[in-house]
């Protein structure tokens, strides 16, 4: 996936729809970078979040990010006391936060600079302008308008589309199990025909659902996504996931 690189404050505001998946709202966001580990690693909280400060630095510093940034979404009141714990315990964890900002209507304020370049009434800043919002989508990364239709993006197909589901689950579950090999390479050849764009029937959508409770199976899936180009696989996923019965879920 093509990574995008953070050089302000305005392209931290702009990365952080598309690092998420959605435009956040009342929330703490933490990114981590640096470090042994490659690229970014975005991670958001409902507001009030102070009790988790301790958790979040614990999983960037575990997985080897050596500094962060902390962005918070909300009144100042809420904002402030989130950012200010989170702040503390990354830098306790040995991640500390290079910049922490508060996003509200159209500006952000830094919560770390109290000089004159940080003016009481906020900076204003324009994603739609910004050279990071046009690169992520360039690359294939979406940002959803915010996280309730992130939710609905994912939610269970229903009606006659779950009925037809319901009855090609059942058909795969009568199937004989299959021969050694024989399932991974239907899933690596329906893969392959996804990928260029044909779409997946109930049975073969079926069939796969049962087949990646093998971990082995899911795994050999999983690590043929195309990192660099991750919108197709995204949305062949994202199908799977709607249209899978409920026990066979990924």
């Amino acid at each position: 996936m093509t990574p995008l690189v953070i050089r302000s404050a305005q392209d931290a505001i702009a990365a952080v729809p598309y690092l998420l998946g959605f435009h956040p709202s009342r929330s703490l966001v933490v990114i981590g970078f640096d470090g042994r580990a490659h690229g970014t690693c975005a991670v958001r909280l409902d507001l009030p979040s102070a009790d988790a400060a301790g958790k979040v630095a614990a999983l960037l510093a575990g997985n080897g990010f050596a500094r962060s940034l902390v962005l918070g979404y909300g009144p100042p009141g809420e904002v402030g006391e989130s950012a200010s714990a989170m702040r503390a315990a990354l830098e306790s964890a040995g991640v500390p936060a290079a910049e922490a900002i508060r996003v509200a209507d159209g500006r952000w304020w830094s919560l770390t600079c109290e000089d004159d370049c940080c003016p009481a009434e906020g900076t204003p800043y324009d994603i739609s302008a910004s050279v990071l919002a046009a690169q992520a989508t360039y690359a294939g990364h979406v940002a959803l308008a915010d996280r309730s239709e992130l939710v609905r993006s994912v939610q269970p197909l229903d009606g006659p589309a779950r009925t037809a589901m319901r009855a090609a689950t059942e058909r795969a579950e009568r199937r004989p199990d299959p021969a050694p090999g024989e399932g991974l390479a239907f899933v690596l050849a329906l893969l392959a025909r996804t990928g260029k764009g044909a779409a997946a029937t109930d049975d073969e959508v079926a069939r796969l659902g049962l087949l990646l409770t093998d971990l082995r199976i899911r795994d050999e899936a999983w690590v043929r996504i195309d990192e660099d180009a991750p919108a197709a696989a995204i949305a062949f996923w994202r199908d799977v996931l709607r249209r899978v019965e409920a026990p066979y879920v990924p």
